[in-house]
């Protein structure tokens, strides 16, 4: 019968100053990963903060893609994948961009046509023609 022997050295500093990088791990210390982050789901009870730039990729469409809700749960942003649709205070968009609520616009609107109910414009620009 063999034997084999082995012996594990620690860390001589913690990191990132000396030669381990640090873990995710669940403590209250902020921590930063430089190199790519695969996870098949977060759940976050505090803060995140994403750096540079993000892709969100699901492994399949879905109308529920990505969602932020208020403190009470109600969805106020919607990312619909299957549809290509966002919605704002709407929880299941029925249009590319679906809103409840009063849009500001500090430039232009532009679009082919306007559908809808009752409209308050204070200016029009652009080529002349009729608005309803």
């Amino acid at each position: 019968m063999g034997y084999v022997i082995k012996a594990w050295s620690g860390a001589t500093a913690n990191p990132p100053a000396s030669n381990t990088a640090a873990p995710i791990n669940s403590g209250s210390a902020a921590q930063e990963k430089s190199g790519a982050f695969t996870t098949a789901s977060i759940i976050n009870n505090g803060t995140a903060l994403f750096k540079g730039i993000s892709t969100y990729t699901p492994t399949a469409n879905n109308a529920n893609f990505f969602n932020i809700t208020n403190a009470a749960g109600t969805k106020i942003f919607t990312i619909d994948t299957t549809n290509s649709r966002v919605g704002v205070n709407v929880a299941s968009p029925t249009v590319a961009f679906d809103i409840t609520g009063g849009v500001t616009a500090s430039g232009a609107i532009s679009g082919n046509s306007l559908v809808g109910g009752a409209c308050t414009v204070t200016s029009i620009g652009g080529p002349a023609g009729s608005f309803t």
